[in-house]
């Protein structure tokens, strides 16, 4: 297949394609921001990364949840307490 001329919406119409190109984009912003001192977190598939290893707890760095909606909660209300130095938000 010649990827040139595959048209966007057939190229994103497959849910693997999706999913590979989620997890390019999110691994080429974390390589991007590696030596930043702007924290960056990026979410796909069942794992959360950061380009701050100390940024997320060991408990948040993978879930079993499929809607990240359930999870985009949690990982806000973690993120604050790190800016604002707070634990148990």
């Amino acid at each position: 297949m010649n990827i040139v001329k595959v048209s966007l919406k057939e190229l994103l119409s497959k849910s693997r394609t999706k999913s590979q190109l989620t997890e390019l984009l999110a691994d080429t912003l974390l390589n991007e921001f590696r030596d930043s001192d702007q924290d960056l977190v990026v979410s796909y598939e069942n794992l959360v990364k950061s380009n701050n290893a100390n940024l997320l707890p060991d408990d948040m760095k993978t879930h079993t949840h499929e809607q990240a909606d359930t999870m985009i909660p949690l990982h806000v209300l973690d993120a604050v307490a790190v800016v604002i130095g707070v634990a148990n938000l």
